[in-house]
């Protein structure tokens, strides 16, 4: 099983907020029988992402992050189910599985976001004929880091065989994505694909490691964020603060 931690720099959660509450607003108008919240959603319409915009800006980056991070702990299993499900979806996803997820507040805003004890059947995943014409248009498009990756599951048959694949791949994947020069790229890609999805994040660094072989310097077992009275105090003077503005 593998860990990684990714460090997100800045989130520019206006923006974020803007492009996902359509998908919000359409989720809670198919809900069979929608809660006060999701009723509040629905008569507010398209409006409603202006007045989440606005709370949003009236407070500073630290308390937005600590906000996310505390959704993050207060929603753990049911980010879980979904993450979880999206992979099931997907052709490549569905023989990955993470098995903990959590997020803590940085310096200055960021946030550490960790996924932990990801299971990933790599014999099964390379018989996956989507992810072997992924790796393979990868290969032709990009030199270096992603060759080597492809060889590691395509040209590494012999491996897994044998019975060894899953744990001799992981250790020569997480080499290859722990490489310098990897990280700029890969880095790149996971921004795109989040702002193909709305997502507006710039994210700094990461850290894969294999579970078993946790290091020290990395702590994974961190305090549990939930949504606290002082985090819904913070988010009740924030709204004061943008209503106010409005009576100007």
């Amino acid at each position: 099983m593998t860990d990684i931690q990714i460090e997100i720099r800045r989130t520019d959660y206006e923006k974020t907020a803007e492009g996902l509450y359509p998908k919000l607003l359409e989720r809670c108008t198919k809900k069979e029988q929608p809660g006060l919240m999701e009723r509040f959603i629905m008569k507010m319409g398209a409006s409603g992402g202006e007045m989440v915009c606005g709370f949003l800006s009236s407070m500073p980056d630290e308390e937005k992050a600590e906000l996310i991070c505390s959704l993050t702990g207060e929603y753990n299993q049911k980010i879980l189910e979904l993450l979880n499900g999206f992979l099931q979806k997907n052709e490549a996803g569905r023989f990955i599985r993470i098995g903990r997820i959590s997020a803590v507040p940085g310096q200055k805003g960021s946030i550490l976001l960790r996924a932990g004890d990801i299971d990933i059947d790599y014999r099964e995943l390379v018989k996956c004929r989507l992810f072997r014409d992924k790796t393979a248009q990868l290969a032709e498009q990009y030199a270096g880091i992603f060759k080597e990756i492809c060889s590691a599951f395509i040209l590494g048959t012999s491996g897994f065989l044998a019975g060894s694949f899953s744990r001799e791949t992981e250790k020569v994947l997480i080499r290859i994505l722990q490489k310098k020069e990897s990280r700029k790229r890969i880095l790149a890609m996971i921004q795109q694909a989040l702002q193909e999805r709305k997502i507006w994040m710039e994210l700094a660094d990461y850290t894969v490691i294999r579970s078993a072989e946790k290091e020290e310097s990395v702590c994974w077992d961190v305090q549990e964020y939930a949504v606290t009275d002082e985090i819904l105090e913070k988010l009740l003077d924030a709204a004061v603060q943008y209503l106010k503005s409005l009576l100007k």
